[in-house]
């Protein structure tokens, strides 16, 4: 009877050693799919600031451009810009102006 329970007791011992083995290789495999799965996101998040850093560029090019434009818009009422495309396209002149033109030899 004795060699019984020893014999029951080994079985036992040897099922829990598995059990044990057997959980703590399931938690060895959870830990390694987590870390990846972590080091997958961390790229990922890594890619989408380069991203969003890009767009942030793009906005701040566009909205300079945008100001320029709104500058630009502005002078073109002025009658410093009706001046000079009177004189630069159509060749006019104010009142007693003298025009010099460069020979050509």
């Amino acid at each position: 009877m004795a060699d019984k329970n020893k014999r029951s007791g080994i079985k036992r011992k040897k099922k829990h050693t598995a059990g044990i083995v057997t959980v703590g290789t399931a938690a060895a495999i959870l830990c390694a799919v987590l870390l990846i799965g972590s080091y997958q996101l961390s790229q990922k998040i890594d890619e989408y600031d380069a991203v969003a850093r890009n767009l942030q560029e793009q906005i701040e090019e566009q909205q300079m451009e945008s100001q320029e434009l709104d500058r630009e818009s502005e002078y073109v009422k002025t009658e410093e810009y009706i001046e000079q495309i009177a004189r630069d396209r159509l060749g006019l002149v104010k009142k007693n102006e003298i025009i010099f033109k460069k020979q050509d030899n």
